[in-house]
């Protein structure tokens, strides 16, 4: 966000505590928390001069989590934040999904569909699914954006109830969908 760069911890715990780090400073300073349920792998990006986190688990015991759809947006001017419409019941968890910015627009990608965020009229919007050639959805991948465009893939893939590494490798064109 502008020169500093904001972060929300890892898991395993459930957390709400945001720091910001000052490159000037080469120093951390602990922001106002997150006033959502405490959490773990949650959606977190920038648009603009403001954050977005949201989404993501609440660790219930050693084993069971449930899945959160709660999304805040967070000004850094004046560390304050604000709710925003929950999103709908396709997003559940987070940890398998991943999130990129494209010229102000946020994408999250979960398994094979890509949503973006409307900031306007505060909902997300399914884009597109990823053409798979067997009923698997991919998890645990990696995104990144160069240009205008998303590319997604290497992680694993659930077929079955099984999980299996894959170098599958995709690109997406957000612009074909304006």
């Amino acid at each position: 966000l502008g020169e500093k760069t904001n972060t929300a911890p890892v898991p395993p715990e459930n957390l709400k505590d945001i720091w910001e780090f000052d490159p000037v400073q080469n120093t951390w300073n602990q922001k106002n928390d997150y006033p959502g349920q405490g959490r773990s792998h949650a959606a977190c990006f920038s648009i603009n001069s403001y954050g977005i986190v949201g989404g993501g688990v609440e660790y219930i015991a050693s084993s069971s989590t449930s899945g959160l759809t709660d999304f805040w947006k967070y000004e850094p001017v004046s560390d304050s934040w604000t709710p925003l419409s929950d999103v709908d019941s396709w997003y559940s968890n987070s940890e398998i999904g991943k999130t990129v910015t494209v010229e102000n627009v946020a994408y999250i990608i979960l398994g094979n569909s890509i949503w973006a965020y409307d900031e306007i009229n505060d909902i997300w919007i399914e884009k597109a699914s990823i053409p798979v050639e067997y009923n698997y959805s991919l998890i645990r991948c990696t995104a990144f954006t160069i240009g205008s465009k998303i590319y997604y893939g290497v992680g694993e893939l659930i077929l079955s109830g099984n999980y299996y590494d894959t170098n599958e490798f995709w690109e997406f064109n957000p612009d074909y969908y304006k």
